[in-house]
């Protein structure tokens, strides 16, 4: 789509980050996952699919990736607990939506689906940080 490479490359890395470290937690288990196989896939549709394609797929992607902390919140409210989130972790994570939002602005000409996931996500990360200040496990 024309966006220069740094507004995706951090996407690529963890992406493969993410497939080795379940490629290792397979290994070691002994055990595989029909799960493991959905990276392979999207990675698949990504080569396979033209733009239209491409965008529902990013938009699935951005709803997947910005709810996932919603069950995690909301248990850690439940229980009155951290759920074993560090402040540390959790305040990265908001630093690193915020720069998310400000390069989406810059880079990528402020792109209304990125700057709705990744102002989504810093909420979502900032109610984390939150409990994890105030809540012991």
């Amino acid at each position: 789509m024309g966006y220069p490479l740094s507004t995706f490359a951090d996407f690529a890395a963890l992406g493969v980050q993410s497939a080795v470290i379940l490629a290792l937690a397979m290994f070691y288990r002994r055990r595989a996952s029909v799960v493991a196989a959905l990276p392979a896939i999207g990675l698949l549709a990504a080569f396979l699919l033209d733009v239209s394609g491409l965008k529902a797929l990013q938009t699935a992607a951005a709803v997947v990736t910005t709810w996932a902390l919603l069950p995690q919140i909301i248990n850690n409210f439940r229980a009155r607990a951290r759920g074993g989130f560090a402040p540390t972790a959790a305040g990265l994570s908001v630093i690193g939506n915020a720069g998310r939002l400000f390069t989406t602005l810059k880079l990528a000409d402020g792109n209304i689906l990125l700057l709705c996931q990744f102002g989504a996500c810093f909420v979502l990360n900032s109610l984390l940080l939150v409990q994890s200040l105030i809540w012991d496990d």
